[in-house]
This record gives structure tokens, C-alpha cells and sequence, in this order.
């Protein structure tokens, strides 16, 4: 990293982020040509994993069959050890695939990015990091007492994906309470629950899976009493996991992922249909409601698990197989009482108004889904991203439309990159494909950019556009009914995300690179 080059900026990539986004990025990069000198990336964990570094809450694991979630499974002969694996397997995977790809040196790790300009005149983004050891404020700027590192590259690629941010709880008095309290996308494993009465706030991915391996698998061990408390309830679907089969395994090992990806992508548009208010859609959720009566031995309790008026797939649907049956065991109480109203010392206190002790809170408050991961990004003329996007602190939720091009590219942020950012996701995709897909992608336009000394831009009617695209795509998604993490509780506007297939985004992906300028460098 000290060898002088011949050219101005120290480096020709900067990727923030080590997560999926920002490995498979530099995959592609390595694999189109960039050397891997010329590449920079930094997160503020230390370690790679992205998400599954952060999240280590009991019963952590993927929502998607892990043979095509897991990307280069053929090259690196690795074989996920069942259907659905936990972040354990999840991160040594991620861990094995940085080292096969010789990515661990190009990592710098505690770097939080704190400030992005663009430089005009040199073509070329100068970042501002700061060294730490735990998380910032990222709304906050840098100070004198910080210590602070300076880098410069041609082209910045934002690869801390849409989660990034956990939002905290939304009722008052959490900092009275006496007693533990976890996110779970920062929970502390250290911290024994054996003897304790818990307190689990939400009913979401995260929080449902705390309950199934606390209520039905008894991990962490001997918790004295689990207390749920429910705001609004989740369809659920069963995984039918099981241990990789042996054929299964032989495959990966001679023909790659490729087969089995085949086979598991029919089904991602088959799950897509369900987005839409149809029959099926009323169908699955009647056939859903059967299940629980069934599974769940107390009627009142069933009743109260029933997300009744809500289509299925208007939440983010549960995957699990024993979440019903973990409300069976007596230490397990659902509380169904409009959610929590205020927290004080001892416990919480319900809408309904009644008053529950607990010795720990675990909380899955969601998060700030997908604002921008650096506090300060100043593009062309002085525009900020947080301005542009009205992610300021001050700013009314409902206005926000970050308006892009595929969800990669921003006007007036030339040689900016955003993988999984805004208008490119929802339920029905999977992040690594999309991932994977829209690398490839950066990877062609930053060779293009290399090869004819050029920079990256695009409009803003092509963002526009784009923006109007996705709206259309919204038109009849149930996921719109209701508040939910992609609408930010209700206050995020429909355009900010995309409502299509993922077969669609890749046809709009290459159908919309010619909108992309290429404007050639000064002499």
C-alpha cells in the first residue's frame, strides 16, 4: 500500500463494507482485471461478515436455502452442512471464501467512514476514516480527539447494505430499566439468561428465532421464563430442514452450485406470486391458520399467533419449523397486548396497561433500513446524500425518496456506487444474488471508466425514471398494506423500493446501462 503510483488517488476502488456486498464486489473486480493492489476495503467491525459479524442472538441463521445463498460454492468446494445453516457456519463460510480469494490483506478493519467529498477537479472521492474501537454515532463527524485516517480513490463503492443501522426502540423509559438489555443485532453471548425471566419485544425474523431456540430447542439453557411481547403477529412457513443429503453433496462438490441454484430460483418466483392480492395468496394464509390451531395446543394463545386481516407476505413471513411449538412449553407466555407502552425500572408496561417484571429485555426493533452508511457524502456542486435522500436527523420520514438508477447509481455522485442500497430489494429476492448481479455490473462500468479515462455518471431524469418504475412495481404488493421494516413503519414511500422479479431487475440492469455517461477526465 506505500509503493507510489503513477497515478493521483492511492487507490482505484475504495469498498466500504466487508459484508456479502462488498466481498463479491471485490471478487468481481479481482476476476475483471483491477489488481488487487488497487483495492481498499474497510468496515468498521473487526472482521468480515457484515451482518453475520454483528448478529449473534440465539437461533441466528439464514432464511434461504444456504446451497444458493452461499455464492461460489464450486470454487470453493465448500458444502453447507443443512438446508438452512446458522450464522456460525454462515461466517466461517464467509471467513473461508475472503482467504480463498486472498481479500483478507486488501481489509482494513475499526475504520468507521465518517466524511466522502468529491474532488471535481481530479476526478477522484477524498475519505476521511476514523479509527475505533466501538460503534459511532454515524450521524456524528470526526473530531480533533479522533484518530483519523485520509485516503483518496477514483471510485467509492457503499457496500454496507440496507441494515446496517439498528433502529432503537420506539416507547420511552428503556434507559430507567434496571436490569439487561439486548438488540439483537448487537447481542453480548457472554451474558447468561440461565435462572432469568426474559422478556423478547417482537415478533419479527430476529426475535422469532430467539423464541424458537429459547422455547422449543432450550438455548441458551434453563432461561426461568420467556414473556413475548407481541405488537402484530407473522405468518410463519415451515423450512423442512434436514442435514445436506450425501447426492446432494456429490453434486455441489462436482458440478458447483449451479444445478441447485436452477432449481431453488423457479421457487423465488413462485413465492414472488404471493406479493400479489390473489386467491393463493388467501389460500396459503387459511392453510397457514389450520397449521397453527394445530400446532399450538392452547386455543387462546393460537388465536392471538393469527395475523388476522394481514395477507400473507404484507410482513416478512417467518421460516422456521418449530416457532408455534415453542409457545407449547409452559416457561413460554405470549403477552398480545398492542405491544410495549413504556419501560421502567423493573419491567415494562403493555398498551393494555398491565405491568410485567423481567430481569433481561431482548429487543429486535428493526432497523434504519437503508440509509446512507457514511455520515457525510458531498458529491458534485456540494450536494450531500443525506440531503439529497432527507436522511438528516431533522428530516420528516415520509419525504424521503433516494432517487437512483437501479438502485446503484446516483445523480451528482459521480464514480459512487450503492450495492443493495434503495430501489433495488424486497422480500422476495436474495441479497447475495443481487449482490452478485449488481457487482458484476459495477465491475463492467468502472473497466469501461479505466479503459477510456473516463467518469461515471447519470442524470437525474434517469433516476426519475427509475423512481417511477419502481412505484409502478409497487401497484398492488401487499407488502404496502401495513407498517413493515421496508416501508420504515409506514413512513417510507412506496418508489424507495423495488417491487419486481429478479429476473426483471436484470433485464432493467442491462437495459439501462446506455443511460450511464461517461465523461472523459481533464488532460
Amino acid at each position: 500500500d506505500e509503493q507510489k503510483r503513477s497515478c493521483a488517488y492511492d487507490y482505484e476502488v475504495l469498498i466500504v463494507g466487508t459484508g456479502w456486498s462488498g466481498i463479491l464486489t471485490a471478487i468481481k473486480l479481482k476476476d475483471g482485471g483491477t489488481p488487487l493492489d488497487r483495492i481498499l476495503m474497510v468496515d468498521a467491525a473487526d472482521g468480515p461478515g457484515g451482518t453475520w459479524h454483528w448478529n449473534k442472538y440465539p437461533g441466528c441463521a439464514v432464511d434461504n436455502w444456504s446451497y444458493a445463498y452461499f455464492p461460489y460454492l464450486g470454487r470453493t468446494k465448500f458444502v453447507p452442512s443443512k438446508r438452512f445453516v446458522g450464522r456460525d457456519e454462515i461466517l466461517a463460510y464467509i471467513n473461508l471464501l475472503v482467504d480463498h480469494e486472498n481479500l483478507r490483506d486488501r481489509m482494513r478493519f475499526k475504520r468507521w467512514v465518517t466524511g466522502m467529498v468529491f474532488d471535481e477537479r481530479e476526478g477522484m472521492w477524498r475519505v476521511e476514516m476514523v479509527h475505533g474501537e466501538e460503534e459511532l454515532d454515524p450521524y456524528r463527524a470526526a473530531t480533533d480527539e479522533d484518530a483519523t485516517e485520509f485516503v483518496t480513490a477514483r471510485h467509492v463503492v457503499l457496500a454496507g447494505g440496507p441494515i446496517a443501522y439498528p433502529r432503537k426502540p420506539d416507547f420511552p423509559g428503556l434507559d430507567k430499566f434496571k436490569g439487561i438489555v439486548q438488540h439483537t443485532p448487537r447481542y453480548d453471548r457472554s451474558i447468561s439468561l440461565a435462572g432469568k425471566r426474559v422478556g423478547v419485544i417482537g415478533t419479527g425474523c430476529s426475535c422469532a428465532q430467539v423464541i424458537e431456540s429459547i422455547g422449543y430447542h432450550n438455548h441458551p439453557k434453563d432461561v426461568k421464563e420467556l414473556l413475548v411481547f407481541q405488537r402484530t403477529p407473522s405468518w410463519c412457513l415451515a423450512r423442512e430442514d434436514e442435514p445436506t443429503p450425501d447426492a446432494l453433496r456429490k453434486q455441489i462438490m462436482e458440478e458447483g452450485d449451479g444445478p441447485i441454484k436452477a432449481v431453488y430460483y423457479p421457487q423465488l418466483l413462485e413465492f414472488f406470486r404471493l406479493s400479489n392480492h390473489t386467491e393463493d395468496n388467501e389460500k396459503l394464509c387459511d392453510e397457514l391458520t389450520a397449521n397453527i390451531r394445530k400446532s399450538v395446543k392452547d386455543p387462546e394463545t393460537a388465536e392471538k399467533l393469527i395475523p388476522k386481516g394481514i395477507a400473507f407476505f404484507a410482513k416478512r413471513p417467518l421460516i422456521m419449523d418449530y416457532y408455534y411449538e415453542a409457545y407449547n412449553n409452559p416457561r413460554v407466555k405470549l403477552i398480545a397486548e398492542g405491544g410495549v407502552a413504556e419501560a421502567d425500572e423493573t419491567g415494562v408496561r403493555t398498551v393494555e396497561g398491565n405491568h410485567y417484571d423481567v430481569d433481561v429485555l431482548i429487543c429486535g426493533s428493526g432497523f434504519d433500513a437503508f440509509r446512507p452508511h457514511v455520515n457525510k457524502i458531498v458529491g458534485r456542486g456540494g450536494v450531500e446524500l443525506n440531503d439529497v435522500w432527507g436522511f438528516k436527523p431533522d428530516t420528516d420520514p415520509s419525504t424521503r425518496i433516494p432517487r437512483t438508477l437501479l438502485g446503484i447509481h446516483v445523480p451528482e455522485f459521480p464514480n459512487m456506487y450503492v450495492v443493495i442500497g434503495p430501489q433495488c430489494l424486497n422480500p422476495a429476492t436474495m441479497v447475495t444474488i443481487i449482490s452478485d448481479h449488481q457487482a458484476a455490473h459495477i465491475t463492467s462500468v468502472i473497466t469501461h471508466a479505466r479503459e477510456t479515462n473516463t467518469t461515471v455518471e447519470v442524470d437525474a431524469d434517469c433516476a426519475k425514471l427509475w423512481t417511477e418504475e419502481c412505484g409502478r412495481q409497487a401497484i398492488g404488493k401487499v407488502w404496502n398494506d401495513i407498517n413493515n421494516w421496508y416501508n420504515k413503519g409506514g413512513t417510507y414511500a412506496a418508489e424507495n423500493n423495488y417491487w419486481g422479479t429478479i429476473p426483471d431487475y436484470f433485464g432493467f440492469v442491462a437495459d439501462r446501462k446506455s443511460s450511464i455517461k461517461y465523461r472523459p477526465m481533464r488532460s
